[in-house]
């Protein structure tokens, strides 16, 4: 019984991991420009930093959310690196 437990618990969070990794994909599609000059490149993770740090006010958060997770933190410009060194995408 303990056996088929942990199997199916083993199941359960291996679809739920894919599951996951499927919905991050999709939300990165890397639409979001967060300091609005039309092309991603690094001033935007220096942007989202910025933000970060106090030291800009935006009127659309969202566009500081690269990586998707409805969250705006050190990920999107960690995300925003990654995109431009072609480690992720």
């Amino acid at each position: 019984m303990k056996k088929i437990f942990k199997s199916l618990i083993g199941g359960v969070v291996l679809a739920s991991m894919a599951v996951s990794s499927l919905a991050v994909s999709a939300a990165n599609t890397h639409t979001t420009d967060p300091n609005g000059n039309g092309i991603i490149d690094i001033a935007d993770a220096v942007y989202v930093s910025g933000y970060l740090h106090g030291n800009y006010e935006v009127s659309d958060i969202y566009a500081l959310d690269f990586n998707g997770d409805l969250l705006v933190d050190d990920y999107d410009s960690l995300a925003i690196q990654r995109y431009l060194a072609k480690m992720d995408y």
